[in-house]
Parts: structure tokens; C-alpha cells; sequence
């Protein structure tokens, strides 16, 4: 890579923008790290223990509450269906569909998707980042989707939507022998800074003085006259230019316009485009079960030994008393009143009892019902009812499913435009991975299209499942749908093959309808 030129203002407007935006999100990014402390169980690890070996108990209730949370949001991990605005694009929105989905796939967005959702749950705000990558695809390049930590993220605090805002920043810290391999030229151009060194930057190595900050700078100008935006960005590390993207792309490194950023906070806070997550609703509730546990084992360590208590005018022989092999143990008065056991008063149930209601609140609280943590009481055991009960109980999980859902819609309406002004030359994809089914797209034959996108579950869990198929074989028994509309209707394994096969058979070789029994 040749040596760029210096953009010595660049470089300033870069670095004082960062240090506004970090300072002006400073609070937020603590208290992303304390509650990433909760979640691993590890709240006690700023307080110091009031006196030698005191028990710092934690019950990790909050912990499962949220992966149990997380697993609700990856049972309905979405689906996106193009649709085309006009009739004649049907087929182009139909091959669209397929290459999102084959794209997903190929870039493991399932870990992607997990990954920021429980970011979301835990820190409140979730990051997606939208990007060209030249090094896959055979070297033709193809567009691809990460994660980004909050913690490493700056945005303009002025503006509740990061695409009004002057300026978005990403940072890593790297040893300066990475510069060196990642970029040789300017590699002696890179300074040591402060920033490594700084408390409050997140995660660095234990060796900070031998990292230097990474910061990738995004910035949108808007052109009255063409009254669209464009995007540019650049790398600085040490007060060095590394990379500027209005070399190569002068008119903006997207189409688009926009920052390729997907923001999505779980519970906005007004007018800023990040939010709070479960753990800032809950974490109080897991701190103070945690120290009625604390009091109560205490209490079982201190009542688990017994101690005496010895009166000084009887004169007692302590260490023969102590021993337990001693069968002689002198005194000058043995009586009642020269030796008493003491027994630690035991606490009240109360006590007890509210630390398990405080640990009980957080999964109600939560949604995380009897139910919908796979339980059931009463001998409730129809998929129709067990269905209807975690319905009623998991409202919360269905309002973050769907917030969800529309950040993944704003996510493929994005890849569809770095897909449309990158796929240069045509590229062939299976469907679904059949062998037999192919089809093609990009190349100069391609035109865009308005469209309008559909989110919907990819699987269904298994109690929607199961009655879904229970629904489908009570309507054929009572003659309403063919059999081939009720396999239709169902959702099982190899439900593809079964339609095929179904599709060979003659219609007059069609099995009938069973009878209701």
C-alpha cells in the first residue's frame, strides 16, 4: 500500500471531534461495563470485603433470565421476502430473496444476529456493520455484516439518529507490530498515544503501553445540488492517516449514502440513539437478593460453629477443654456458670423468604414465566394450551422480537444496495442449496427496483409447530382441506421431499381423507 498524503486538518478535525463524542458517552459506556459485570455473575468484584474471608454469594438468576431471553429471540430468528412494488419485478424480488438468504448464510449471520441480541439485552444497544469486503468471493469481493461493540463505538450525542449526526467512530487497539504487517508504509508515521493509557478506554491488553488506538472515522457530506448525501471514511492511528477513502472513491465509498451502520437500542432513551437493556431494568433486583444471601450465609457459616463460653473466675483449663482427646480437664469452680455453649440466633424466615421473592421477581419481571421456561404445573399438557399460556406470558419477548425485526429489515434493505452497486459482473447462486436449482444475478443486465420487504419467523418453535400440524389434521378430518392442503399447512423435516413425491402422484390415486374418530 503506497504511502498517502498527510491531511494535516483531516487529522485534527478527526481527533477532536473523537475526544467530544467519547467524553459526551462516557457515562453510557461505564455503565455498559458494569452491567456486562452482572451478567458474568462478577457484581462484586468493586467492593471490597468488610472483614477477612466475608462470602460474596451470587445466584446467577439474571444470567439464565437473559440467555433464556436470548433464546426466545433465536427461536424466531427472522426471514426476509422481497416483494416487488410492480408486477414485472416479481422475479427480480424472487431472485433477491434468495441471494439475501444465501448471502446470511454464507456470512454466518445467525452468530452475527446472536451476538448483537444479546448485546442488546445486556448493554441496551446493538451494532451492525454493513461493508464491502474485497478479500472474499473468490477475490471478486461480496458484501458482509459484523458486530460492533457499543463500548468501541463513538456517535454525535446531539442527534437521536446516528445518520443526522456529524460524525460516527469505530475503535480498536492494536501493537504497533501490526501496523507495521497492516501498513508498512505509514507504519513510521504512527506516534505513541494516550488513549491506550487512558482508564475509561475499553478493552485493551494488560500491556497498554505497547497499544496504539485504531479509529476509523465516517463522516456524510450532503450535496445541495444533486440533494443526496455521500460517505466517506478514513483510518488515523498515532495522528497518522492510514486510509482515505476519497481516493478511491471520490463520490462516496456507497451508493447509499449513509453510514453503514445498524443501530438498534432495546429500550430508547429520548433523544439519543442508544438505550437501556434487561440488566439496567433488573440488575437492582439481583443486587439485593445477592445481599440478603450474603446476611443469610453468614448467618449458616457462624451458626455451623460452635463456640463456649468460659467464665475467668472458674479457672478453667482451656487447652484440655479444647482438646478432644483430653480425658481430664482441671477447674477451680465447675458448675453451671463456668462453661455454656453459644448458639448463633438463626434469622427470621422472613428473611429467607424475601430473598427467594426478590429472585423470583426478576424472571416475572422479565417474562420468563413458569411457562415459558418449559414448565407447567396443573397437568397442563396440550400443545394448544401450553401454546396459549406462553403466548399470554411472553409479551415482552414478543416487543423485542419485533424491534428486532425491523432492525433486521433495515439491515437487508442495506445489503440489497451495496449487493446493487457492487455485483459488477454476474455471479451464480444455488437456492437453498439444491443442487439442480441455480440462478443469476449482477452484471450490466441487472436494473434496480423498488421493493418492499417482509419480515417473517424462519422455523417455528416447537409448540407452534406442533400445533399447527394439530390444526391442519383436525380441519382434513373433518373434511375441509384436501390432504395436499394439509401437508401444505404443516411445518416437519423433509416436508419438501414429502411435497414432491405427493405432486407425482395421480390425482385419482390420491389417498382419501381419514375419518374422525
Amino acid at each position: 500500500m503506497a504511502r498517502i498524503r498527510q491531511d494535516e486538518a483531516l487529522i485534527r478535525e478527526a481527533y477532536a471531534l473523537f475526544d467530544e463524542f467519547y467524553r459526551s458517552t462516557q457515562g453510557y459506556r461505564d455503565k455498559c461495563r458494569a452491567n456486562e459485570e452482572y451478567w458474568k455473575a462478577n457484581h462484586w468484584h468493586d467492593r471490597a470485603p468488610k472483614e477477612p474471608n466475608e462470602p460474596q454469594p451470587v445466584t446467577p438468576t439474571l444470567f439464565s433470565t437473559l440467555e433464556a431471553m436470548l433464546a426466545d429471540v433465536m427461536d424466531c430468528y427472522p426471514e426476509a421476502l422481497i416483494m416487488g412494488v410492480e408486477p414485472r419485478d416479481d422475479a427480480m424480488a424472487e431472485r433477491l430473496t434468495h441471494l439475501i438468504k444465501f448471502v446470511l448464510k454464507r456470512r454466518n449471520h445467525r452468530k452475527v444476529y446472536r451476538e448483537k441480541s444479546r448485546s442488546a439485552l445486556i448493554k441496551g444497544t446493538s451494532v451492525q456493520e454493513v461493508f464491502w469486503d474485497p478479500a472474499i468471493g473468490g477475490g471478486m469481493g461480496d458484501v458482509s455484516v459484523r458486530e460492533w461493540d457499543i463500548a468501541n463505538f463513538a456517535w454525535d450525542p446531539k442527534f437521536e439518529d446516528i445518520q443526522q449526526g456529524r460524525a460516527v467512530f469505530k475503535v480498536g487497539f492494536y501493537p504497533r507490530s501490526w501496523y507495521k504487517t497492516h501498513y508498512p508504509q505509514q507504519a513510521e508515521l504512527i506516534k505513541g498515544d494516550e488513549y491506550a493509557l487512558r482508564g475509561e478506554m475499553d478493552y485493551v491488553t494488560s500491556d497498554r503501553s505497547q497499544e496504539i488506538m485504531l479509529l476509523e472515522y465516517w463522516r456524510r457530506e450532503y450535496l445541495p445540488e444533486e440533494r443526496r448525501y455521500r460517505v466517506h471514511f478514513s483510518k488515523l492511528a498515532g495522528g497518522a492517516l492510514l486510509e482515505d477513502s476519497r481516493a478511491m472513491h471520490p463520490e462516496g465509498i456507497y451508493a447509499h449514502g449513509m453510514y453503514p451502520f445498524i443501530v438498534e437500542p432495546l429500550y430508547p432513551l429520548s433523544g439519543q440513539p442508544v438505550g437501556l437493556g434487561v440488566v439496567d431494568v433488573l440488575k437492582n433486583l439481583q443486587q439485593y437478593a445477592d445481599q440478603l444471601d450474603q446476611i443469610i450465609m453468614k448467618n449458616a457459616l457462624t451458626a455451623s460453629k460452635m463456640k463456649l463460653l468460659v467464665n475467668r473466675s472458674a479457672d478453667i483449663d482451656e487447652p484440655s477443654l479444647l482438646n478432644c482427646d483430653a480425658e481430664l480437664v482441671r477447674g477451680a469452680r465447675i458448675d453451671e456458670g463456668a462453661v455454656r455453649w453459644m448458639q448463633t440466633a438463626p434469622l427470621s424466615s422472613y428473611v429467607l423468604h424475601y430473598q427467594q421473592m426478590k429472585l423470583q421477581a426478576i424472571k416475572e419481571e422479565s417474562g420468563q414465566n413458569l411457562f415459558n421456561r418449559g414448565e407447567s404445573r396443573g397437568g397442563v399438557t396440550a400443545a394448544s394450551a401450553i401454546l396459549a399460556l406462553q403466548e399470554a406470558g411472553s409479551k415482552r419477548s414478543r416487543l423485542i422480537i419485533d424491534q428486532l425485526f425491523d432492525g433486521f429489515e433495515r439491515l437487508v434493505r442495506m445489503l440489497i444496495s451495496v449487493i446493487q452497486e457492487n455485483y459488477t459482473e454476474q455471479r451464480f447462486f444455488r437456492i437453498d442449496g439444491n443442487r439442480e436449482q441455480l440462478f443469476a444475478y449482477g452484471g450490466d443486465g441487472e436494473r434496480e427496483i423498488d421493493f418492499d420487504v417482509s419480515i417473517h419467523v424462519q422455523k417455528q418453535t416447537a409448540y407452534t409447530t406442533l400445533y399447527q400440524n394439530e390444526l391442519a389434521l383436525q380441519l382434513l378430518r373433518v373434511g375441509v382441506i384436501q390432504p395436499a392442503d394439509a401437508l401444505e399447512m404443516m411445518a416437519f423435516e423433509g416436508k419438501e421431499k414429502i411435497l414432491k413425491r405427493a405432486q407425482e402422484i395421480p390425482l385419482g390415486a390420491q389417498l382419501p381423507a381419514p375419518q374422525a374418530t
